[in-house]
């Protein structure tokens, strides 16, 4: 028969190994934190879809949060977490005739990979809620006011940041994206810009 105490003794290592090994995982589930993201951008699209739409510099602010993925051991030199933010975009086009303000809400889905002491790099999915561009023109001494409305978008964001402390960067966002009118062609719009983060 096999002995009763070196069974005990066995099960209690697999049961404080099981412990030990679940409290790892969830301390490196519940690494959490806050971002806030403040950020100024350019665009480009094509010269015959520039009466359609025509962003010039916009701007965006971004708040959302991030949790760490136990991926690669605590001790390695990288680190995967996970970032989901969401905020406004706005953008605005004025000269003496015309006055044009282009508005979305964002939301980022970012899996970053950490490297170094103070890189990540990240490629993801953005997802643009209620596009809308109001424009407003004078033509013979006449305010004209339209609306276009565009459906929900989607594109891909890559983005890199360096790392100042634990609690800022700075960094750069390339951004694709396709804005399909109710009425009308679908536009393809290419953005880089920089931006601020805090977290918390």
């Amino acid at each position: 028969m096999p002995d009763k105490g070196k069974t005990m003794a066995k099960l209690m290592r697999l049961m404080a190994c099981g412990l030990l090994f679940g409290v790892s995982l969830t301390v490196q589930a519940i690494d959490y934190y806050a971002v806030a993201s403040f950020g100024l951008s350019a665009s480009e699209q094509n010269k015959e879809q520039q009466e359609n739409l025509d962003p010039g510099g916009l701007y965006y602010v971004m708040l959302g949060g991030g949790v760490g993925l136990p991926v690669f051991p605590p001790n390695s030199a990288f680190q995967l977490k996970a970032e989901m933010t969401v905020g406004m975009q706005q953008s605005r086009l004025e000269n003496a005739s015309e006055k044009s303000d282009f508005t979305r809400f964002p939301m980022h889905i970012l899996p970053f990979l950490y490297y170094g002491d103070n890189h990540r790099l990240g490629l993801g999915l953005s997802y643009h809620a209620s596009p809308v561009k109001s424009q407003k023109m004078v033509q013979n001494n006449a305010i004209i006011e339209t609306e276009t409305t565009y459906t929900d978008a989607t594109g891909l964001v890559l983005q890199y940041d360096l790392i100042g402390d634990n609690q800022s960067s700075i960094g750069m966002r390339m951004h694709s994206i396709d804005y399909v009118p109710e009425v009308g062609e679908k536009i393809t719009v290419e953005s880089v810009g920089v931006h601020v983060s805090f977290y918390y």
